[in-house]
């Protein structure tokens, strides 16, 4: 009796898996605005994602422009994660890349500077409705860390023809730690 009533319920879970529809991997955009609330200002961050989704599981590319601090174009991947079927779900996500200085050093004292690529990511949690074109309205809220790697020529007025010699130069890493709340659509 005990196997036959197993076998009954293994073939009920088969049966059923097997009449749900196959999830179609679509092509998709999310783009939105946000708010940063850090420990010394408040600015604003405009982002891009594209990539491709399929069920409750999105993966892609993105790029954006953060304006906390130092002005940054951040390059990285992304991955969400929709709980729930429905027009409303919640929604995790994760990005992580590098970040790229967008302007240079405006003081006078440090005309002579670089920077490198710094680490970017973000962990966050939202809130999605849905419409029915399948393009959908979110809001969400997580933690950002952005670091900016910068080397100054303190020297660059001494001598500005000689090249420098590398031991001679400030090198400055910062890390950002902040909120941020986004307001975005997905087409």
């Amino acid at each position: 009796m005990k196997y036959i009533l197993c076998c009954i319920l293994i073939c009920q879970c088969y049966y059923s898996t097997a009449q749900l529809p196959k999830a179609k991997l679509v092509f998709s955009s999310i783009n939105n605005v946000g708010l940063i609330v850090g420990e010394s200002k408040n600015a604003f961050a405009v982002q891009s994602k594209i990539g491709f989704q399929k069920d409750r599981w999105f993966a892609g590319i993105g790029s954006g422009f953060d304006f906390y601090e130092k002005r940054t174009i951040p390059l990285f991947i992304t991955l969400h994660r929709d709980f729930f079927y429905g027009p409303k779900k919640l929604f995790v996500y994760t990005d992580a890349g590098i970040n790229f200085r967008w302007l240079q050093s405006t003081d006078f004292f440090y005309k002579s500077s670089t920077s490198k690529p710094g680490l970017y990511y973000e962990l966050g949690l939202g809130y999605k409705v849905k419409f029915k074109n399948n393009s959908a309205i979110h809001f969400s809220a997580g933690y950002n860390h952005k670091q900016v790697k910068e080397m100054y020529n303190p020297y660059w007025y001494v001598e500005p023809i000689q090249p420098v010699d590398p031991l001679l130069l400030e090198k400055y890493k910062s890390n950002f730690r902040r909120i941020i709340i986004r307001l975005g659509l997905t087409i």
